[in-house]
């Protein structure tokens, strides 16, 4: 823990010196960190990543081993899209906070989309057996899932979760995504529009939807569930540009 602690600090030290920004003398260390925490929880709960990654850096610059400043710092680099970063610090945060669940799961995205498929399933399973609700996590694992053994594995193992999280919406998205890939498109289908009638503003489900009507060159339908996908995105997020 102390060498994990120092890597931490050696990181903290870092990002801030990365960016050069300088913080202010308050009223005290202390207080002066937990302002700019505050802060930062505001401005990102609102969508302002800018704003609040530069009170977390000004967090940092106090306490470079502050886990909440690098945690939000972590999540704004993985929600803009910030691939390397955001591997970076949410691989360090892993190994410090090895049961942060949200930590867990936006590192095996990561991991995905570096082309680590398998280690991004581990990392999927490790959630769900802990929180078999985890959206973020039941989509992971479906799309990590690439052989046939892997999703016919997955279908079973997502089925068994019927009960603890049929009330989910990601829970039909992940079926979805395994279904089509597998070569049932309608069942895929099916499983996309439950998902839109569990909750009509859940973007990953209208992405998926619209994935499917390019693949069936269903331009008006792709344009329309695309265009919501991306409207009910989170704001300042990568997810926007991506739809």
């Amino acid at each position: 823990m102390f060498f994990m602690r120092r890597k931490l600090c050696t990181i903290g030290l870092l990002v801030v010196c990365a960016l050069g920004l300088v913080w202010a003398p308050g009223c005290g260390r202390v207080s002066n960190q937990e302002r700019h925490l505050r802060r930062a929880a505001n401005l990102f709960e609102q969508g302002d990543y800018d704003r609040a990654e530069i009170e977390c850096l000004n967090a940092l610059r106090l306490e470079p081993t502050n886990l909440t400043a690098l945690k939000m710092l972590g999540v704004i680099a993985h929600e803009q899209g910030r691939v390397v970063r955001a591997h970076v610090l949410l691989g360090q945060l892993r190994d410090v906070m090895p049961e942060d669940l949200d930590v867990r799961v936006r590192y095996g995205r990561c991991l995905l989309d570096g082309g680590r498929g398998k280690e991004a399933r581990q990392e999927a399973m490790f959630v769900l057996e802990r929180d078999p609700t985890n959206g973020r996590a039941l989509v992971l694992f479906a799309e990590s899932s690439q052989t046939a053994e892997e999703l016919s594995d997955a279908k079973e193992f997502i089925e068994k979760l019927a009960t603890k999280a049929g009330h989910v919406p990601e829970y039909y998205v992940a079926l979805g995504t395994i279904s089509v890939r597998m070569g049932d498109v309608d069942a895929g289908e099916r499983h996309f529009n439950r998902a839109v009638g569990l909750d009509p503003n859940c973007s990953i489900a209208h992405l998926a939807l619209g994935n499917l009507a390019v693949l069936r060159n269903d331009r008006d339908t792709a344009e329309r569930e695309l265009g919501l996908a991306a409207t009910l995105a989170p704001a300042r997020s990568i997810a926007r540009v991506r739809y």
